[in-house]
């Protein structure tokens, strides 16, 4: 399946390259977001297999050093490239890195043991495709205009009717589309409310704090891409770190004190003048790749190893979700609350007081994971004294 998605991405990359109009486009788009679908889950599910408990932490740490690169050069390359050649150099990169990806998969990555999977829910692939959309339109909604209008509460509330329906089926039905009864598992259940949580104050702060340094301290594309690195590299230097703190101590210990850290390295940018120097501006961005990097892949270290070598398929999967889900939410929430905090023609003030109140809601959000982080840690300590 990795192989195949993998093969599917570079084919999609290749046709969004060449594509003629924009409908085209969105139509390859399409294509490429569902073959990244199944390629991060499949993916994960053989690095879980593959690392086993004693060594999840950090095997899912240093997998976890690529994707946090990215927001790192990814908008210097493109800027970059669309700069230097056009638009389809976006898209054509990709096709060398995924043929090397695919002579080394087929050459190195184990092809394991073919369980039995059972017939595909379709009911349920349905269900919570069209309910997680809905909610996740619904929720930004009603950020973006802060009343709830039947614009707003009408997606929430068939959001929430059709997963709801999903639920129900999942728990009744002898081959679900994801075995939901991981969630009785409460380290389980604490880790995917921390990945959530994390993850959406993770993107919201990613797709932040490029408007910050193009907006309020009027860099360019190119240079706001360099700046952005700073947080990236300190995150992607102490994943190992990270890793290897959470085989020796626990998930939940170190999500507590990266969240901690990430809040101490939130709450002063609400409190920056609107001249602030750069210079503090990166340092904060430091430490705040560091928080960001002890929360992530040690709440996927947790709810990974907290469930049998047959439910890792079902449990990389629902954690893939919940951070895509969470990161979505926290992309559109975050930025809706910046848009509404500036006014049209806003003076350089009043931009830097919106750029606080999106802080202080990003600081509210990492509140609210390190809460969740804190549960996990209780009931990891609560497992591991039973045993």
């Amino acid at each position: 399946m990795w192989l195949w998605s993998l093969a599917a991405f570079t084919v999609a990359s290749a046709l969004c390259a060449i594509a003629p109009t924009v409908p085209t486009l969105i139509a390859a788009r399409v294509l490429q977001g569902l073959a990244g679908g199944l390629l991060i889950p499949a993916g994960m599910t053989i690095l879980g297999e593959a690392a086993g408990g004693a060594r999840m932490g950090r095997v899912i740490a240093i997998s976890s050093v690529p994707g946090i690169l990215a927001p790192a050069f990814g908008p210097a390359v493109g800027a970059l490239l669309i700069a230097s050649l056009s638009w389809p150099w976006l898209f054509l990169v990709n096709i060398p890195v995924g043929l090397a990806g695919l002579l080394a998969g087929l050459r190195w990555v184990p092809r394991g043991e073919r369980a039995q999977a059972g017939r595909l829910d379709l009911v349920g692939l349905g269900l919570v495709s069209v309910g997680l959309p809905l909610l996740v339109f619904g929720i930004s909604k009603a950020a973006e205009t802060r009343t709830l209008t039947a614009s707003s509460w009408l997606p929430v509330l068939a959001g929430v009717l059709t997963l709801a329906l999903f639920l129900r089926r999942s728990l009744r039905t002898r081959t679900p589309l994801t075995d939901l009864r991981l969630f009785v598992n409460r380290v389980y259940a604490a880790a995917a409310a921390e990945i959530f949580l994390a993850s959406a104050v993770l993107f919201g702060g990613l797709i932040v704090m490029p408007l910050y340094f193009q907006i309020q301290a009027r860099q360019d594309i190119v240079d706001s891409g360099l700046l952005l690195m700073a947080f990236s590299l300190a995150a992607a230097a102490t994943f190992p770190v990270g890793g290897w703190l959470t085989d020796r101590y626990s998930g939940g210990i170190v999500t507590v004190a990266g969240l901690l850290l990430s809040l101490a390295s939130t709450v002063p940018m609400a409190l920056l003048p609107a001249d602030a120097d750069l210079v503090t501006v990166v340092v904060l961005q430091i430490l705040r790749g560091v928080g960001m990097a002890l929360s992530g892949s040690p709440g996927v270290s947790a709810a990974l190893a907290s469930v049998r070598r047959d439910q890792m398929a079902d449990a990389s999967t629902q954690v893939n979700t919940w951070s895509r889900v969470g990161g979505a939410l926290g992309s559109a929430v975050f930025v809706v609350i910046l848009a509404g905090s500036m006014p049209a023609g806003a003076e350089h003030e009043a931009i830097a007081d919106a750029f606080r109140t999106t802080f202080w809601w990003l600081s509210a959000g990492t509140v609210l994971a390190l809460a969740a982080a804190v549960w996990l840690t209780v009931r990891q300590r609560g497992t591991t004294g039973r045993r």
